[in-house]
């Protein structure tokens, strides 16, 4: 009967690994897809550029410039956080961004940029179920903090299941229930809120800038932002070049944002 046990344990083991490695190649083919949707994005976006512009650089100087006139319209732009009911200008996801960064040491245009990312990520984040989408090495991590906070767990926004892995994150920074654990001391000494919150948007920026600054983004050097954007996304993986389309990205995207809050003063 003992090795009958110790052959059922393993057996377990070794299906949890195998379904593991499964998941991990169907979300490598997804990322692999992604990342050629992105080429083809930017190549579009560059080739409208230069049809608006026809390539000539007045037209180019004249388009900057009625930007930079519109400056009060970018205050009022929308910055939305899909999924936890948060819509908000960029001015206000600022000051989110600034108070984090004054404690992380991380540019408050790199994490909103992230953050933008995470919470619009796939159109799914905040429809899943925390029974049907989680991992169940995460439920348990869930339900505490849910405990914590008071919260129904049925009711609770986590993202949804892909048909290539777990979904299970949540908040704004779509950390996984046992990351926000791992993280949620560091949390509660910079912000004062004991227990954190997932889906507060303070919270969720100042854990972002914890965990990009422990990965170095506190440098704000392009190469330290752009690797700690990878290790965000892809853990000890970062360096797999499958995954530099996020990094890339996230660059690319607080570029963006840097220069809409260089223009209005931020």
């Amino acid at each position: 009967m003992a090795t009958i046990q110790q052959l059922k344990i393993t057996l377990e083991n070794d299906r949890t690994a195998l379904q593991d490695r499964r998941d991990e190649l169907n979300q490598l083919k997804v990322l692999q897809e992604l990342q050629e949707r992105s080429v083809v994005a930017q190549q579009t976006e560059k080739n409208d550029l230069l049809t608006q512009t026809k390539g000539q650089e007045a037209n180019y100087q004249q388009m900057l410039t009625r930007a930079k006139a519109d400056a009060a319209s970018i205050r009022q732009q929308l910055y939305l956080l899909e999924g936890v009911g948060v819509a908000m200008t960029l001015e206000q996801a600022y000051q989110y961004a600034k108070k984090a960064g004054d404690l992380t040491g991380v540019r408050p245009a790199f994490l909103m940029a992230v953050l933008k990312k995470e919470s619009s990520w796939g159109g799914n984040v905040g429809t899943g179920t925390w029974r049907t989408d989680m991992k169940s090495s995460d439920q348990k991590a869930f339900l505490q903090i849910c405990d914590e906070l008071n919260l129904d767990p049925d009711k609770t926004p986590v993202s949804h299941r892909a048909w290539y892995g777990y979904g299970g994150a949540i908040g704004p920074a779509q950390f996984l229930p046992t990351t926000w654990l791992a993280y949620k001391n560091q949390i509660a000494n910079l912000t004062g809120h004991n227990p954190p919150d997932p889906w507060n948007i303070g919270d969720a920026f100042v854990a972002a800038g914890i965990k990009m600054a422990q990965a170095g983004a506190n440098a704000k050097t392009t190469d330290a932002e752009w690797k700690s954007a990878q290790i965000y996304f892809a853990g000890s993986r970062w360096n797999n070049p499958s995954y530099y389309f996020y990094g890339d990205q996230i660059m690319d995207l607080a570029g963006v944002i840097q220069e809409q809050l260089d223009i209005i003063g931020a």
